[in-house]
């Protein structure tokens, strides 16, 4: 890859932007307020909370209540799961084992069979990180203890991200939609005009496109727009993605003037789908080449724009209609599930709570797409890293010269950030900035007293790197099923 497209996308990977630059400072606010009122009242979990406002910090209003609404039914589900596994296995650890291994084979099937499978991995990791406590305490009660202060962290988190979104003006999913519409547009406006001057196409993640198409499809779905918006705003974007794609093909020169009504016709879709021209005229260019095919794209859009349910997809179940038929369901299961009962019993036959992130991190990076597993384990890792050095930073030769709540928040304020602004940033990078987030936190918020030593850190990467092992290794071997039958595209978890 050229020098010059690595430096694009990674500047489209820090480029300052509206949007960007007031999700960070509405996260940060939230992290603080979190932060106070959680080492006012000596909570448990301490780390855990700021990193919580990372997940209710979403782009928009619907998506953060949304979030907000789901947490209940995904903490009522794992709740009772503990207490079930407790109530029933309490003094037996062989059948607690059977039934961790039940429970997460269970929830990898759901994770892979349903359209969903995002709702199941909260109750998941919930488990896994609870799971190795039944070893830690001696008595039920301090399980169910730990569970209350769960409930309580979240209602603390939920109001203080609430409270700092509605003082800072989250934008509604319809100004949202509209913003990111306006921006994609543009940019492939402008990477037809680079094309047209003889110019690198800039870079900019076109998952972006279908991401937004998503969006677009989900407010139908709960109607926020209303059917014809939504068909009508998933053709305009699928036909800029079309556009961008041939706009980056090489070995094929069209005339610059070519390029220039493409870029012309990008425009004047942009406007016709706003509203803002009643009608358009593109002309036509010779030839069958890049150039040709995209204006045909723009003109197919135009001619579906006011025609909803023209290309209107079959709706798809909330089960695969397969669920019970095809192996690829069980095989997966099965994968996943070894992968995290091996990493519970190497922390149990350790006795090495620390690493318990290698439970979750089986549970998290099991998705179906091997591409989209691979992509996020590395970014859980550099994530936990980059965070990681960050707060040994932090811990080591900053906090020691500040006195006072004052400093600590000011040092707090920082990284988060840095981490916010990874987070609000390309798709390809947000869930970095969780990690980069988590990792500051549980350093610089091992508890509500000082604490001394880095050990959480260590077992953090310790835990992340044996998780990603283990799942590379079960989904590398036992190639019972033709390769990459357990890559069903689509179905992938958060």
């Amino acid at each position: 890859m050229e020098r010059g497209v690595l430096l694009d996308r990674w500047s489209d990977l820090i480029r300052p932007g509206p949007a960007r630059l007031a999700g960070t400072w509405r996260t940060v606010l939230a992290v603080l307020l979190v932060a106070l009122v959680m080492l006012t009242f000596r909570m448990p979990f301490l780390a855990i909370g700021p990193f919580l406002v990372f997940v209710l910090s979403q782009r928009n209003l619907f998506l953060s209540r949304t979030v907000a609404i789901l947490l209940v039914p995904i903490l009522a589900v794992a709740c009772l799961i503990v207490y079930g596994v407790a109530a029933v296995a309490w003094d037996h650890a062989w059948l607690r084992f059977v039934l961790w291994i039940g429970i997460f084979w269970g929830g990898f099937f759901l994770m892979h069979v349903l359209a969903e499978p995002r709702l199941i991995v909260g109750p998941l990791c919930i488990v896994a990180l609870v799971s190795y406590a039944f070893d830690e305490y001696p008595y039920p009660n301090m399980i169910l203890d730990r569970l209350g202060w769960i409930w309580a962290m979240v209602g603390v988190c939920v109001a203080c991200t609430f409270l700092t979104q509605w003082l800072t003006g989250l934008p509604t999913a319809r100004e949202h939609l509209r913003s990111e519409f306006l921006r994609l547009a543009k940019l492939v406006e402008e990477v037809c005009r680079a094309r047209s001057l003889g110019h690198r196409p800039p870079e900019f993640d076109s998952g972006e496109l279908k991401d937004a198409h998503e969006m677009a499809a989900k407010l139908g779905k709960v109607h926020i727009l209303s059917h014809a918006q939504s068909e009508n705003c998933g053709v305009v974007l699928g036909a800029l993605g079309v556009v961008n794609a041939l706009a980056r093909e090489k070995g094929t020169e069209d005339p610059a003037l070519a390029w220039a009504v493409v870029a012309d016709g990008v425009r004047r879709l942009r406007e016709r789908a706003l509203g803002t021209a009643e009608s358009c005229e593109i002309p036509q260019v010779e030839g069958q080449g890049p150039a040709s095919l995209a204006l045909d794209a723009i003109q197919q859009a135009l001619a579906g724009l006011g025609n909803p349910g023209a290309s209107r997809p079959d709706s798809k179940g909330l089960v695969a209609g397969d669920a019970l038929t095809n192996p690829i369901h069980v095989e997966f299961a099965t994968r996943a599930m070894c992968a995290t009962i091996g990493c519970y019993l190497l922390m149990s036959l350790t006795s090495w709570d620390g690493i318990h992130t290698c439970m979750i991190t089986c549970v998290v990076t099991a998705l179906a797409d091997r591409f989209e597993r691979d992509r996020k384990q590395r970014l859980r890792l550099g994530g936990a890293l980059i965070g990681g050095l960050m707060g040994v930073f932090a811990f080591v030769y900053l906090v020691p010269q500040v006195e006072g709540i004052a400093g600590l928040l000011a040092i707090l304020a920082a990284g988060t950030a840095l981490a916010a602004w990874v987070a609000h940033g390309s798709s390809r990078i947000s869930y970095a900035g969780w990690q980069i987030g988590l990792a500051f936190f549980m350093i610089l918020l091992q508890s509500p007293h000082a604490e001394t030593t880095l050990d959480v850190i260590r077992d953090r990467w310790i835990g992340i790197l044996l998780g990603i092992v283990a799942m590379r290794c079960v989904f590398a071997s036992f190639q019972s099923l033709p390769s990459g039958a357990c890559d069903r595209p689509g179905a992938m978890a958060a």
